[in-house]
């Protein structure tokens, strides 16, 4: 047992095997300081099999990367990181963005690209990297801060494909709805399937502090070649024009459904304020929840519903803009 890093604060989170050695990535503190004063730089170092430090290296900070969650051999002989940027302070909490570099065999950065997937939080990070063969691109997640509301807060889960040239293919988060006042949903792994897919597992918890909500459950969810969980979802059928509602894109799926229905919304506006409702046949509002994210899925939990007839509407300003019918089959 040995711990590494200077007096200050580091931390270690993930490590690979580079010949007869290891490389292990993390975050040290290089200032000594703590809340919002400190600054962190990505650290690499390098051990023997009896943990003998071999070399190590803190990252500038005209460079830009804060932490190296992970890292990866490239295809030559460089690496990939995944990590996470600070862009800033707001309400006295350093908010970052997560990212994705590239380092050549020497550890100097070839190119480092932040990934603006959702506006940024306090916890918007890419974690670790899904482990497959890299040919053209390779596919990292981790999790970010999301509003469903007023009062409902909670953390997703959200991955991004990059090419090895550090171009941004697509990128997906996944929002879990319930009714509780704190929603902590995440994956703990990701596995690329036979059919190019990706399956992951992890957690979905859902409660209040006066013990309403379902609790911690345990989750898994599986999603096409391009993260889609609605097929599709990567097909841009909207248009640019900024005054037509067809900048907004609302897919379902399954439909028929009898336990979750899937929901893809973009919002190329990026306007706030929508609003989706769920409608009987009778016309009553059986469920409603804020449009909050621009790009995501939202899942319903059906469960407390019966069989039957439904619609799906998305509101803008007030006003009626889409409807989906939905089927409900038990």
């Amino acid at each position: 047992s040995k711990t590494y890093g200077n007096i200050y604060d580091d931390i270690v989170y993930n490590i690979i095997r580079d010949g007869d050695n290891y490389i292990i990535c993390g975050i040290t503190n290089t200032n000594g300081l703590g809340s919002t004063s400190s600054t962190f730089s990505m650290y690499l170092f390098s051990v023997d099999i009896d943990g003998n430090e071999l070399w190590s290296y803190v990252a500038p900070a005209s460079e830009g990367i804060e932490v190296a969650s992970d890292i990866i051999k490239a295809p030559d002989g460089g690496y990939f990181i995944a990590a996470y940027v600070d862009i800033g302070i707001v309400a006295n909490s350093k908010y970052t963005v997560g990212s994705t570099a590239k380092l050549n065999e020497d550890f100097e950065v070839e190119w480092h690209h932040p990934i603006y997937h959702q506006p940024a939080s306090n916890i918007n990070l890419l974690s670790t990297i899904v482990k497959e063969e890299i040919d053209t691109a390779f596919t990292a997640w981790g999790v970010q801060v999301g509003n469903n509301g007023d009062t409902i807060w909670g953390i997703q889960p959200w991955m991004a494909r990059v090419s090895v040239d550090g171009d941004s293919l697509w990128s997906r988060s996944y929002t879990f709805l319930g009714l509780a006042s704190y929603l902590r949903h995440q994956f703990f792994d990701v596995r690329r399937t036979p059919d190019g897919g990706y399956i992951m597992c992890g957690e979905s918890i859902d409660f209040s502090p006066d013990g309403s909500g379902d609790g911690q459950k345990g989750w898994l969810i599986k999603v096409d070649e391009y993260g889609c969980l609605v097929p599709g979802c990567h097909l841009d059928t909207s248009t640019d024009d900024p005054l037509s509602i067809a900048q907004v894109t609302v897919k379902v799926y399954p439909n028929p459904t009898s336990d979750y229905l899937n929901i893809y919304y973009k919002n190329k506006r990026g306007k706030e304020g929508g609003l989706f409702r769920l409608i009987d046949m009778q016309g009553r509002i059986i469920y409603s929840f804020a449009a909050t994210q621009r790009d995501t899925t939202y899942m319903i939990d059906l469960e407390k519903y019966s069989s039957g007839i439904y619609f799906l509407q998305y509101l803008e300003d007030g006003r009626l803009s889409k409807t989906e019918k939905v089927v409900i089959q038990k």
